[in-house]
């Protein structure tokens, strides 16, 4: 199967629950390309790579390259393309509430 995957994740769909997100890599057959399951070991990298950046405080406007000084200087050596991609993801999300204080 060809290293390119394609991310599917449903936002909104009409009288039903959101499906969870689906990998898939495509796969050339003759002069035809078909998509097939892929496995999600790229995405749940992305996860991680996410935290991380979560953890040291990046802002979400940061820049991949950065991102990418800002995570080596903590000890995290990672492929360009891979914080490339976390980054972009990350800009996508809703930000995580900070949880406030006893009142």
């Amino acid at each position: 199967m060809n290293d390119k995957i394609i991310r599917v994740k449903c936002t909104k769909q009409k009288n039903a629950a959101e499906f969870e997100p689906l990998s898939l890599g495509l796969d050339t057959e003759g002069e035809s390309a078909v998509l097939k399951p892929a496995t999600p070991v790229r995405w749940e990298e992305q996860e991680r790579i996410i935290a991380w950046m979560d953890e040291l405080g990046l802002p979400l406007n940061i820049g991949a390259r950065p991102a990418q000084e800002a995570l080596t200087r903590a000890g995290h050596e990672l492929a360009r393309r891979a914080v490339e991609d976390a980054n972009r993801e990350r800009k996508t999300r809703a930000p995580i509430p900070k949880p406030t204080g006893p009142k």
